[in-house]
């Protein structure tokens, strides 16, 4: 977040389907990581720094 500061107040939350299976099941992913903003998947499986700043940047559009 020191990169870029105006994501720090963004709500993230980590789902581990082993841990959390009843809420890994409200979502439709195949690959993980899956990102989601709201309810709807931003981006799914292995992502590079630009996508996890789309991601961010859809957030903030939220």
């Amino acid at each position: 977040m020191k990169e870029t500061p105006k994501y720090k107040d963004i709500p993230v939350r980590i789902v581990d389907e082993t841990y959390d299976p009843d809420t890994a099941e409200l979502y439709d992913y195949y690959y993980v990581p899956a990102y989601y903003v709201e309810e709807e998947k931003a981006q799914g499986g292995a992502a590079s720094k630009e996508d996890i700043h789309r991601v961010f940047e859809k957030a903030l559009e939220e």
